[in-house]
């Protein structure tokens, strides 16, 4: 018995020992300096601002004055918005709306800065509705981005904003002036812009507009300034002219119908300046398919059916393998064009060597 309790008693130090062991290996218990502020143990739990650094609007009207993330919290209405009035600004509608009291003013306004313009600027998933004068004017703004923002019944205009913006995913409708107004350098992408009274999409140069939906606009379903592209668009039944484009722009592969019938005799697409390139476009039911006010450009492979006047030129310009037809007057081209030869009549028997020609359809029956 002796000897036994001898045995536990040596394993009790062994183990003893090992344990001291452990402990000191874990280094000094003491706090290292940066564990205290003035001496004091220093907090170690987050702050709310570290925990949701985001700033709650929780009433109209609200000034962002300094830079930051803010979101609201409930659908809200004022005479007075959103003022932004700093740089480095988000800006989370977080799926709710803002609307607008009688006689209001902005739903969202961008303040000029000390160097007269703001920047970096993101607003984004909500409703702007029914407010006096614009839902965004925000032409103090540069190098922001507006997407997946709804504009409607707004009495001056939808928004208007500065150069190289970026707008994706908005619907911009039923606004007492211009749907969407944007700058040079800017991207529409993705937005449906409709009865407006004014026109649908205002940008400017070195722009592109791509897969929008500008539809029963009473002015212009788009404007573009020169160097700017347009293509994937459906434009229908605006009150003047479907797309007008100046000098050096690409055209391509839009639906343009019904335009210029309403108010006055308009264009699908409106060339008014030079060294354009005007292809794969169809342009049907429009007062002019197609019309170009001047020379150095070129129009290719376009289709345009039952249109009052079908193209129309002033000269100076490279017409080939178009298809018209249905029109009151199909071509009426300019001599001093180029274009390729127009066929037409040529029933069953279609033989064509010419890779260049322009084709006539018939009327239908």
């Amino acid at each position: 018995m002796r000897y036994l309790r001898l045995v536990y008693a040596v394993v009790f130090l062994v183990y003893v020992l090992m344990a001291a062991e452990n402990v000191l290996a874990q280094g000094s218990l003491v706090p290292p300096n940066e564990a205290f502020t003035n001496g004091l143990p220093a907090a170690t739990m987050k702050t709310l601002d570290q925990l949701e650094p985001r700033r709650p609007i929780y009433s109209l009207p609200f000034i962002i004055d300094r830079p930051g993330s803010y979101y609201l919290t409930a659908s809200l209405e004022g005479s007075n918005g959103i003022v932004i009035a700093a740089d480095d600004v988000q800006l989370d509608f977080n799926g709710f709306s803002i609307r607008g009291l009688p006689d209001s003013g902005d739903g969202i306004s961008v303040a000029a800065t000390n160097h007269n313009e703001v920047h970096n600027i993101s607003i984004y998933n909500g409703a702007i509705i029914e407010w006096g004068e614009w839902a965004v004017n925000a032409t103090n703004l540069f190098d922001g981005e507006v997407r997946n923002l709804k504009c409607y019944m707004n009495s001056s205009g939808g928004m208007r904003t500065g150069n190289q913006i970026l707008i994706k995913g908005c619907a911009v409708g039923e606004n007492g002036g211009p749907g969407i107004v944007v700058g040079d350098g800017s991207s529409i992408s993705k937005c449906h812009v409709t009865d407006n009274e004014g026109s649908g999409i205002i940008i400017g140069i070195g722009a592109r507009v791509s897969t929008c939906m500008t539809v029963s606009n009473e002015g212009d379903g788009m404007r573009v300034g020169s160097y700017s592209t347009v293509s994937d668009c459906l434009v229908g039944r605006n009150w003047t002219n479907g797309v007008v484009v100046s000098d050096n722009c690409m055209v391509m592969n839009n639906n343009c119908v019904e335009n210029g019938v309403t108010n006055a005799p308009g264009a699908g697409i409106l060339i008014q300046g030079r060294g354009s390139r005007v292809e794969e476009n169809n342009l049907n039911g429009n007062y002019y398919g197609l019309k170009v006010l001047k020379g150095g450009n070129r129009i290719e492979n376009n289709n345009l059916i039952d249109n009052t006047v079908g193209m129309e030129d002033n000269g100076g310009n490279l017409v080939v393998r178009n298809s018209v037809g249905g029109s009151a007057t199909n071509f009426n081209l300019s001599t001093n064009s180029q274009y390729g030869v127009i066929l037409k009549d040529m029933g069953v028997a279609f033989t064509n060597s010419n890779p260049w020609a322009n084709f006539e359809l018939p009327a239908a029956e």
